[in-house]
């Protein structure tokens, strides 16, 4: 399994359906916006290590409608 930070350090939804998929729309291939709540959720360390390769978010990411 993938983590949602190996996911998030791709840059975008590769559409394979990975269970822990941080984008929005979920599993669509062509989208590189990351769900709030996944980004809101991350810890401290993983911010960090993000930083640390130069990824930095420059839209808010996006709130899902459920």
């Amino acid at each position: 399994m993938l983590s949602k930070l190996f996911l998030i350090k791709q840059g975008q939804c590769c559409g394979r359906g990975c269970l822990q998929c941080p984008y929005i729309p979920r599993h669509s291939g062509m989208t590189n916006k990351i769900n709030i709540d996944i980004y809101n959720n991350l810890e401290s360390w993983e911010l960090e290590e993000l930083k640390k390769d130069g990824i930095k978010f420059s839209d808010k990411p996006t709130q899902v409608d459920n």
